[in-house]
């Protein structure tokens, strides 16, 4: 939560405005994402509970800032698009069943970093996603992420959410 109190964005802010947002569908290729040999450097593959989650999130940022891709100021962003991508995943794809899996993948991909949350859900179509009125709870974190993220996709033959960024370019939104 330290992220959403030192940031303050607009509606066209969080929504994405500007910030390119790709969604495939099972007949797209690849294309996109061949800019470099993928070489996973994180995996973990999870229960899908809150309380796994919470190792697996910790781990993964950690990674990042010992790998020096992301700098302790990026650290709060980047934790919490990993967090939101976690928690639909578990809440969403998943439906909260522990015996479904969610996993975490971090690559690099040319001079780019891929990450990737995937699940056992049906998938969903994020282009309809929207900002919802002030007073719901909930429903926000597509669009931080795509605010924070470089380039956002949903791969629905995998059933995972594709959040591609440069190294130490993380929370450079407008």
């Amino acid at each position: 939560m330290e992220a959403l109190a030192a940031v303050r964005l607009s509606r066209n802010q969080l929504c994405g405005v500007g910030t390119p947002v790709v969604f495939f569908n099972q007949d797209t290729t690849e294309r996109e994402y061949e800019a470099g040999v993928n070489v996973p450097f994180f995996r973990e593959e999870i229960a899908s509970t809150f309380e796994a989650m919470a190792g697996t999130l910790d781990r993964a940022v950690a990674e990042l800032l010992s790998q020096d891709i992301i700098s302790r100021e990026e650290a709060p962003c980047t934790r919490l698009c990993l967090e939101e991508a976690l928690v639909n995943a578990i809440r969403h794809g998943n439906k909260c069943d522990a015996h479904r899996r969610v996993f975490l993948e971090m690559t690099r991909n040319g001079e780019s970093y891929v990450i990737r949350v995937g699940d056992e859900g049906a998938g969903f179509s994020p282009e309809q996603v929207e900002l919802p009125d002030c007073e719901q709870l909930g429903g926000r974190g597509i669009c931080l992420i795509r605010h924070f993220m470089d380039q956002v996709r949903y791969n629905h033959r995998e059933h995972c959410l594709e959040m591609k960024f440069r190294r130490k370019a993380v929370c450079k939104g407008d």
